[in-house]
């Protein structure tokens, strides 16, 4: 019975592609062989989901800082 290839990582997981992929036990790694995602090419789903992933992470970075009252952001 032929193996089932492990689960893709998740998108947010920290870390390069590299390390994504030592992570599931593939240790042979050719750099030329990754293809960078255009998100041009996406669905209209994916494209909805992608945008409202990126607002969403915009959102967290932004609620990151504070305004001082002299409105230096830290």
């Amino acid at each position: 019975m032929a193996e089932k290839p492990p689960l893709s990582p998740s998108p947010a997981s920290p870390g390069t592609v590299k390390e994504k992929i030592q992570k599931l036990g593939l240790t042979d790694i050719n750099e030329g062989n990754i293809v960078p995602i255009d998100p041009e090419k996406f669905t209209p789903d994916q494209k909805k989901d992608f945008d409202a992933m990126m607002q969403q992470a915009r959102d967290q970075f932004l609620n990151s800082f504070m305004q001082t009252r002299k409105g230096t952001l830290v």
